[in-house]
């Protein structure tokens, strides 16, 4: 066995299917590549509670601003949904027991400073795991003499303020290497006075028939795929269906975190999710993630940009259309027409996997 590696990301989303796969696929890229890597399970400093009287001098200023009634609304949209619904079983839980090695033990930055889980190198990321400046998600608990790296770690949203770009900089001048998952990262890091590079969302550093061998499909059936997160999107679902119905096509729509309208929704299982991804005729998405699986398995998609207070997250989606070269599909009618160069595209996503590659290589080295 090689190096024991230590992952440290966020792991514990019950709807998010992106997030547990990626979790997934650079455990899994690492073990195949006869590391012994695991994942470090925590709760985020950024979650600590605050004192009701740091609460209450705080809410004075953040009323005022959109962001705070726009959160406001979309917690709401959280409770319609789960009052509609219920508590949704999507076997998350199931899929990690599985398929994913982990401590036993959920650790806050406090008990990783006092004792942390040995390993030789310890890796962040992916996802947005820099969302805000947490000390977990930059390592600063690692012991002398050990190495760590950022793979692909993604910003998000964070909004870069003065407090935490200092907090920032001297966090990353602690690692080994930094790499991150846009190109904007990149620019970021370098205002930080921090080199950084870009490479792929660890879902990709497994193929088609990685993910292909852990698939549930049950279904052939002529169908689009509509997945959408609650995250604002301007999007006319009764248009999907109808242009469906049009078309003879079904509809197989999964929703996440607060989509609440009229139409019937599936939660299926991560395992479950991949197989409708490779089956599907066509998809449409607001989801990074599935927009990354919609190219692993040669899929026409459109991609649904993000609005209001998640805007600064499409920056995500630049990179991909930019790296991949994929058309930016508009319209339903554009997404039957468009055509999608998979071998072109397939050729740029095999560059980009084999540069991760050498650089996860020259780590474990």
């Amino acid at each position: 066995m090689g190096k024991k590696i230590g992952i440290i990301t966020l792991w514990d989303s019950q709807d998010n299917y992106g997030q547990v796969l990626q979790c997934y696929a650079l455990q899994r890229y690492l073990i195949k590549n006869h590391q012994e890597a695991y994942l470090i399970k925590t709760v985020s400093d950024s979650l600590a509670p605050q004192s009701p009287f740091r609460r209450l001098l705080n809410l004075p200023k953040k009323v005022l601003t959109y962001r705070f009634w726009s959160l406001l609304y979309f917690r709401y949209k959280l409770r319609v949904f789960d009052k509609r619904f219920g508590i949704v079983n999507r076997h998350f839980d199931d899929f990690r027991d599985k398929f994913i090695n982990s401590t036993k033990a959920v650790y806050d930055i406090s008990a990783l400073r006092n004792d942390p889980p040995d390993a030789d190198i310890y890796i962040t990321g992916s996802d947005q795991v820099w969302g805000g400046p947490s000390e977990l998600y930059f390592l600063n608990f690692t012991p002398k003499g050990k190495r760590k790296y950022s793979y692909a770690a993604s910003f998000g949203s964070n909004p870069f303020t003065k407090d935490g770009c200092s907090k920032m900089e001297n966090y990353l001048n602690d690692f080994s290497e930094v790499t991150v998952r846009e190109e904007s990262g990149v620019a970021k890091c370098k205002l930080l006075g921090i080199d950084a590079t870009r490479i792929i969302d660890p879902t990709g550093l497994l193929t088609a028939s990685d993910y292909m061998s852990i698939a549930e499909c049950e279904s052939s059936e002529n169908y689009i795929l509509l997945y959408l997160l609650g995250n604002f999107t301007d999007v006319d679902i009764d248009e999907v269906f109808n242009f469906a119905k049009a078309k003879k096509m079904s509809v197989k729509y999964i929703a996440s975190q607060g989509r609440n309208d009229k139409y019937d929704k599936i939660f299926p299982s991560p395992t479950e999710w991949i197989g409708l991804i490779a089956n599907a005729k066509y998809i449409i998405t607001n989801s990074y993630h599935c927009c990354m699986f919609s190219i692993y398995f040669e899929k026409k998609f459109m991609a649904l940009p993000l609005t209001g207070i998640f805007k600064k997250m499409n920056v995500r989606m630049d990179t991909l259309f930019g790296t991949y070269h994929i058309p930016r599909v508009k319209s339903l009618d554009e997404l039957l027409s468009s055509v999608f160069d998979y071998s072109s595209i397939t050729q740029c996503l095999e560059e980009d996997r084999h540069k991760a590659m050498k650089i996860i290589d020259k780590w474990i080295k």
